[in-house]
């Protein structure tokens, strides 16, 4: 397979901004109300929640992968805390994500996290931007 090969395609939509309702071209795979963070009485889901749980499950699945190719039980979990914060340009998103790795010595659960952090694709989108911290922890804070 070529590198430039399409492994997965999705085209996602959003014809009327907040609210409104976004969705993925197709057989209806996801269509959620989307709605601002800052306008809670409006139901539905937002850019900040959708981008956590990106990085969340990729980053997850791709520690899982790393951990059954080694033969070790996966029982991981990552979580992604997302802020919105004023800047001088308007808005941004700082991102916090923190994994813990059980029944794993520290030093090799470290070695997972980053070699799964290199492999992820949206961690790897993220990568080099000062508003992204990705933590090793015992305790999640996030």
């Amino acid at each position: 397979m070529k590198s430039d090969e399409s492994l997965y395609h999705t085209t996602t939509i959003n014809p009327h901004g907040m609210p409104g309702r976004a969705y993925v071209l197709g057989n209806g795979e996801l269509n959620v109300q989307v709605s601002s963070p800052r306008k809670p009485e409006e139901p539905g889901t937002n850019p900040e929640q959708l981008l956590g749980l990106a990085q969340a499950t990729c980053l997850a699945s791709t520690l899982q992968t790393i951990q059954e190719g080694r033969g070790i039980e996966y029982q991981s979990e990552v979580r992604v805390g997302v802020d919105l914060k004023y800047d001088t340009h308007g808005l941004r998103f700082v991102i916090e994500v923190q994994a813990r790795i059980p029944n794993v010595e520290p030093e090799e659960a470290q070695k997972q996290l980053d070699f799964a952090e290199s492999r992820c694709p949206v961690s790897k989108l993220l990568s080099g931007n000062e508003d992204v911290s990705v933590k090793l922890v015992d305790k999640f804070t996030v």
